[in-house]
């Protein structure tokens, strides 16, 4: 027997071609593979198929600068960064695409921090768990009405962190 679901999965999405992608940003063309957009969260909503995508002569189109993508995608490509006279001239503009792409690495190089993905398992436990941990404290900080609530709560809080030695 024969499985359809391939050659349906294939007609519904024409930009797709086993892990080929073929792209059409802002009137740029890329050809690259699934593998490597993945790294991305948006291309890994996108290509997940839970989403119908407009395509453009058989290419996903995205409406973002096709230029800057083409630096994201070298990035996610070869860990390389783009040239000093390109981060000089659009460094922020970059970090605003790595961000609506969810290129994380690529963010976290350019703002200077450490990248998640680079961390030791256990490392990374512990950098997600002390994020959680300020998202949480901001949120709880945000809903004292004076300094002094503040200053008692922080206190109980630091009581209950303290680990007795």
């Amino acid at each position: 027997a024969v499985d359809l679901s391939k050659f349906e999965q294939e007609e519904r999405h024409p930009h797709q071609h086993r892990d080929l992608v073929k792209l059409s940003i802002g009137g740029c063309h890329f050809d690259t593979s699934q593998a490597t957009l993945k790294q991305c969260h948006f291309f890994n909503r996108l290509l997940s198929g839970d989403f119908e995508v407009a395509c453009n002569d058989g290419r996903l189109f995205v409406d973002r600068n096709g230029l800057l993508f083409g630096h994201i995608l070298e990035y996610l490509r070869s860990r390389r960064r783009p040239e000093r006279s390109v981060l000089e001239a659009c460094r922020q503009d970059l970090l605003v695409e790595c961000e609506y792409y969810g290129a994380e690495a690529f963010h976290d190089e350019l703002s200077g921090q450490t990248s998640l993905a680079e961390l030791r398992l256990v490392d990374r436990r512990m950098a997600l768990q002390e994020r959680d941990c300020t998202e949480f404290f901001r949120s709880e900080v945000a809903t004292f009405a004076n300094e002094e609530d503040l200053k008692f709560a922080l206190r109980s809080w630091e009581r209950q962190l303290l680990i007795p030695v």
